[in-house]
């Protein structure tokens, strides 16, 4: 399954627009990135453009985003776009999950756990392809994973397991 989310930042990257989950289940009451399903033959892109006006009512073009990061775990890929061109303040919730406007720093601590890194990674100045690992197990419910990059020098890294990283 194909997904896209993205962060919208505001000029000065001091604000953020997120989410408040109501499904899946193990999101509930947790914000995160706002995208959904990549539709048939659609690309990423312009997927991103069309989840991101039907949550948030905001109309967006392909190159006000730009690719953050894919993660890809065995059942699901998510490619992450981030833009610094919409007007956070125009934002409604168009749907049943809401869509608030929150401080970078520090994360909000009721975020999905990736975002205390996908957050960051997002404000840098770089793309990176993440492969996310089952480590076995869930962390209160939720599914538990080590992720790892590669730059596009080949170098590998392994982010610490996304519920304990902080910055």
């Amino acid at each position: 399954m194909l997904y896209v989310a993205g962060f919208a930042f505001s000029p000065d990257a001091r604000k953020v627009a997120l989410i408040r989950k109501s499904k899946p289940a193990w999101q509930a009451g947790l914000l995160n990135a706002i995208g959904g399903k990549v539709e048939p033959g659609e690309r990423e892109i312009d997927a991103m453009v069309r989840e991101f006006a039907e949550e948030t009512g905001a109309m967006t073009r392909p190159a006000d985003w730009s690719p953050v990061v894919m993660l890809k775990g065995s059942e699901f890929e998510v490619a992450f776009f981030r833009s610094f061109a919409v007007e956070l303040s125009a934002l409604r919730s168009m749907e049943s999950e809401r869509v608030e406007v929150h401080a970078v720093l520090p994360v909000p601590p009721d975020t999905i756990p990736n975002l205390h890194w996908l957050i960051p990674l997002s404000l840098d100045n770089l793309y990176l392809p993440v492969d996310l690992h089952d480590v076995g197990g869930t962390e209160e419910g939720r599914p538990t994973h080590l992720a790892t990059a590669v730059s596009a020098s080949g170098r590998v890294t392994s982010l610490t397991p996304p519920s304990r990283l902080s910055w």
